[in-house]
């Protein structure tokens, strides 16, 4: 059995998943043993994914993994392994969990789909409080659905989205589809949200962020032009930002949201809705339409452009970096966008781009309130480049 930190931590993450005993070793998988053994990938220092040792078609979780152009190698390698029953031979590190199905999460996902025959569990990024995900797959390796597992203050996102998915159904606009509710629940007070797995049936091509769907999510509820002052993002902006336990966070977004107001308060906006987190990695192309997962961060009464401005700085952020000299890629691109695709410049595009920016470094503390190891700065897009942009004059569209 493994002792120390990692394998600690790893057990903790999971509690919520599995409450009955969980151990972690290393070594080769051993058929009959007690117990049911996922390897741990793609390390147990960076545990992404739980892979049950013995599924071959556990391979095509492994593949879909987008974790950075090093990383994806890594895992298709892993995947390969998987599929022809290597993997298991390895000394990996390994969660061994004694009784797998003896877990309210899990019946709650298995009543939800019936023809599950495994499970995946997908941890993200180490980050204090995150759900767990568990991808429930066919005999033969195909995704039937992902389940979200919170619990503490995450369960109250949880309800949110599971409302708003309700809400919008499966065509929140056109272009668009979001992901079933197969169903919901709370599971010993681990709140479950059970997803179809929106899988395309005819792969379509383009690079880029969709605009057109964008566009057509903007305008569900209707575009409304007000001063900026007057849009309910800074409502809830500023309730969130007095709401944040980290003194020194609330401080400086109390200080660039004022800033703002003062500067720009008055430019009138145009606003609709955005997806919140519309990325590369929450989308896939299915012909003409766009499947779009991981709804939580949802919400009308935002500039237009926040979903093009918000995918154009994760992309950034993913593949290039999070420099000085990045960020101002990214502001020409952003401006450039603003006026081409949403008809916003000067002001109103300087407003947008500041909002934007205050409203995902607020999600970022958020998002780490309660972390042992403190919220800290986001790298990159954070207070250095508000500082800038609060110090600077607008610029004017140039095509």
């Amino acid at each position: 059995m493994i002792q120390g930190e990692h394998a600690a931590e790893l057990v903790a993450r999971v509690r919520s998943v599995w409450p009955e005993p969980m151990s972690v070793s290393a070594g080769r998988y051993r058929p009959g043993g007690a117990g049911t053994s996922y390897l741990v990938l793609p390390s147990l220092r960076r545990p992404v994914l739980l892979v049950p040792a013995h599924e071959a078609a556990a391979a095509t979780a492994i593949r879909r993994v987008d974790d950075g152009q090093r990383a994806r190698f890594v895992l298709q390698a892993l995947a390969w392994a998987q599929q022809r029953r290597l993997l298991r031979l390895l000394p990996l590190a390994r969660l061994r969990v004694v009784d797998r199905d003896a877990s309210a999460v899990v019946g709650a996902v298995r009543a939800a789909v019936p023809g599950a025959r495994s499970m995946v569990v997908r941890l993200g990024q180490r980050r204090h409080g995150r759900a767990v995900v568990l991808q429930a797959l066919a005999h033969d390796g195909r995704s039937l659905a992902f389940a979200k597992c919170a619990g503490g203050d995450r369960v109250d996102r949880l309800h949110r989205e599971h409302a708003l998915l309700i809400e919008v159904g499966e065509a929140p606009a056109p272009g668009v589809r979001a992901p079933r509710v197969l169903g919901f629940c709370d599971a010993e007070g681990t709140a479950v949200l059970v997803l179809e797995a929106l899988v395309p049936v005819c792969p379509g091509v383009g690079t880029g962020a969709p605009v057109a769907a964008m566009r057509a999510l903007a305008g569900r509820a209707g575009n409304v032009s007000a001063p900026l002052a007057g849009a309910p993002v800074v409502a809830r902006l500023r309730n969130g930002i007095e709401a944040l336990a980290d003194v020194g966070a609330r401080a400086w977004l109390r200080v660039e949201l004022d800033r703002l107001l003062s500067g720009l308060g008055d430019v009138v906006v145009p606003t609709g809705t955005w997806h919140g987190d519309w990325v590369g990695w929450n989308m896939a192309r299915d012909g003409d339409t766009v499947l779009l997962w991981d709804w939580e961060h949802a919400e009308a009464g935002v500039p237009l452009g926040f979903d093009h401005v918000h995918h154009l700085a994760q992309n950034m952020r993913m593949n290039v970096g999070t420099s000085r000299e990045v960020e101002n890629r990214w502001l020409a691109a952003a401006r450039l966008a603003l006026c081409q695709d949403w008809g916003v410049d000067g002001a109103e595009a300087e407003a947008t781009l500041r909002t934007y920016l205050i409203v995902v470094n607020l999600r970022y503390v958020e998002d780490r309130q309660g972390d042992p190891g403190g919220t800290g700065r986001r790298k990159g897009w954070s207070h250095e480049l508000l500082a800038r942009l609060g110090s600077s004059q607008t610029t004017e569209c140039t095509t």
